[in-house]
């Protein structure tokens, strides 16, 4: 059993001497079965060095040769925090290639023990207070469960693996970045990680391939190896772990491409999950649609698609029905490896979503293999069931190509910009009874000389809702924007009702997902 704070008596105001005539060694370690004079378990007054600076820790335990818990006494009750302060820091710098999974910080009468975590954005260590002493039973299975390389598959609980997969990410990142010849941009760390990741997923295992693409330093492919070796990732999964992931990555993943090795001035911004979620829900998709975003980023709207589908259908629908593409190697990794981490990517063969413009068929750039392929092989016009995105506004995917020939393709006439060219290509890709759910800018439901383009669309579309955005909801981009769901083969007339609504954020109305909800349930109630 576990032990409350309060339950522990202690009256540690001797000197601490090193520790080992500290009333905890006899008393607590004692009663949570803790094998403190074994020294094939615990180093007592151990030092270590860290960036040239020598550290010493009370205790460090270690359950299965891996440092699972570190101790740190100090003699007096107003020493607690500055017990927690120099423990923290251990359990970072002990073991620069995995943090130390727990601390126990002792101090006069007091007496903590804390978890140490991966921040969401999985950039941080972040302390969690039990509130209760594990046993030294309880602690083997917590990191039996959680840490063990050999006990991965077999995790029950999401939270978990999650918190494993963090630290596995964070570390291997540290390392690619800590490179010096070459040094990697936060872009190129990332592009590294993740086909380290898919390596592992898709059992290949063609570490070395990736390391020689990348000239990855002998020295650090053994730090590397030591870590991502350890797990066979295709079989840790879920959606918490998936987007954990998703916003480790997507923290480098605002503003323009940093990327030494592809440039491309393409801007970049995260749709956030709520307006995802909201989009998904208005489409009512069913596994029987075929979807495709043509523009997909970091892959949230693959994702958030593929949440709709029941877990026994997912692994079919990724394979048959889901597809995306995008020009940006970076995001086509990172959706990738997003996905795989949907789910058991252990039966997952393979996945849709190409490097590729995603304004028209050309040849694409298969990123796993270096092959280049016609992509009308697999994005096939007028067979897609729904076409949803958050497509680029500027000219960035037009600039650099024919735009005469890109105007041809997507039959538009005169000057445009890429929102228009995403309309007008997504009418292409989908099939006579098709939705498309797309981000815009406000100026194409407004804007006087946009009206013969509006109307060439509603020829072929019916606009079932349109609603507006608040303004700055993406960051540098003052303009406003709006969702609209058009449906295919349906003439426009106006007979027909067409569901509007407008959200503005403020003091009274501070929530984004709690405004869609409502706008949500306006739109369900209009459609009885």
């Amino acid at each position: 059993m576990s032990y409350k704070y309060n339950d522990f008596n202690l009256n540690n105001q001797d000197t601490e001497d090193d520790y080992k005539s500290c009333e905890l060694d006899e008393k607590v370690l004692k009663i949570l079965g803790y094998p403190y004079t074994n020294p094939n378990i615990v180093k007592r007054n151990k030092t270590y060095k860290s960036y040239n600076t020598t550290y010493r820790v009370d205790y460090i335990f270690y359950i299965n040769d891996i440092p699972s818990l570190i101790i740190e006494a100090k003699k007096n009750d107003k020493e607690l925090d500055f017990g927690f302060e120099e423990g923290s820091t251990h359990t970072v710098l002990f073991n620069k290639n995995r943090r130390i999974p727990y601390l126990i910080v002792s101090a006069g009468k007091n007496i903590k023990m804390y978890k140490t975590l991966i921040s969401k954005d999985g950039h941080e260590v972040v302390y969690e207070d039990l509130g209760y002493i594990l046993t030294w039973k309880e602690l083997i299975e917590k990191i039996n469960n959680t840490f063990n390389p050999k006990t991965i598959d077999n995790i029950r609980e999401s939270s978990v693996a999650a918190d494993v997969i963090a630290d596995t990410l964070f570390n291997i990142f540290k390392i690619i970045k800590s490179i010096k010849r070459p040094n990697y941009s936060y872009d190129d760390a990332i592009l590294i990680l993740n086909k380290l990741i898919l390596s592992n997923f898709y059992n290949k295992n063609n570490y070395n391939d990736i390391y020689n693409e990348f000239i990855i330093p002998k020295k650090y492919i053994k730090e590397i190896d030591e870590i991502i070796k350890q797990y066979d990732l295709s079989k840790a999964h879920s959606n918490e772990l998936a987007y954990i992931y998703r916003e480790f990555v997507t923290d480098y993943f605002r503003g323009y491409s940093q990327s030494d090795i592809f440039s491309y001035d393409i801007g970049r911004y995260i749709t956030p999950r709520e307006l995802i979620d909201f989009m998904v829900k208005i489409s009512d998709i069913n596994p029987s649609y075929k979807v495709i975003d043509p523009a997909c980023g970091s892959g949230g709207f693959l994702a958030g698609v593929l949440s709709g589908i029941p877990n026994y259908e997912k692994i079919n629908f990724i394979q048959n029905n889901l597809y995306g593409c995008d020009i940006d190697p970076f995001c086509v990794s990172t959706a990738k490896t997003f996905i795989g981490f949907n789910v058991s990517s252990e039966k997952l063969i393979s996945t849709n979503i190409f490097k590729h413009n995603g304004l028209y068929c050309n040849n694409y750039e298969n990123t796993d293999y270096g092959k280049q392929d016609n992509i009308c092989n697999f994005i096939k016009e007028g067979t897609f069931d729904l076409v949803i995105s958050n497509p680029p506004g500027n000219s960035g995917y037009s600039v650099g190509f024919d735009k005469e020939f890109v105007s041809k393709k997507l039959n538009l006439e005169g000057s445009f910009v890429d929102s228009e060219a995403f309309i007008n290509r997504a009418i292409q890709l989908t099939n006579k009874n098709g939705k498309i759910c797309l981000i815009i800018p406000g100026s194409f439901l407004a804007n006087l000389q946009k009206q013969d383009f509006r109307d060439s669309i509603f020829i072929n579309c019916y606009p079932k809702a349109i609603i507006s955005l608040p303004r700055d909801i993406f960051p540098n981009v003052s303009s406003k924007m709006a969702i609209i769901l058009l449906e295919k083969g349906i003439k426009y007339s106006k007979n027909y009702p067409i569901f509007m609504a407008s959200i503005e954020l403020d003091e009274e109305h501070p929530s984004l997902e709690a405004e869609l909800d409502n706008v949500y349930k306006e739109y369900i109630e209009f459609n009885k």
